[in-house]
Formats: C-alpha cells, structure tokens, sequence
C-alpha cells in the first residue's frame, strides 16, 4: 500500500514538473519570436534607410553635375 502511495506521489510531482518544463520551453519559445519579430523589423528599417541615403546621394551628384 506504502509503495502505491509513494509511486503516486512519485507520478503527480513527474506532472506537475513536465508542467512546469512546459511552460518554460513556452515562455522561451514566445521570447525567441519576439526577438525574431524585432531583427525583421530593424532590417527592414535598415533597408529603407539605405536606399534613402543612395537617393540622396545621388540628387547630391546630379546637382552637383548640373553646377559644372
């Protein structure tokens, strides 16, 4: 009877620790696709950026060959 209820115990604290593991791989997971979200985001603005300079620049040397 001791050996059930010890194999019980046993059973409910191996649940309620693959519950907790679960929720930490979740919590790691929902970090990992905000992280994400957040490089997509800044190489996207990185993009724009870029070719904002490349315009400007060359407005620059088209005004600049206009002048000579």
């Amino acid at each position: 009877m001791e050996k059930d209820f010890r194999l019980l115990l046993i059973a409910e604290q191996t649940a309620s620790s693959v519950g907790e593991i679960t929720s930490i791989v979740e919590s790691i997971q929902n970090g990992f696709f905000v992280v994400t979200e957040s490089l997509q985001e800044g190489y996207k603005e990185v993009e724009v950026g870029t070719e904002e300079i490349e315009t400007t620049g060359n407005t620059i040397r088209l005004k600049i060959l206009v002048k000579v």
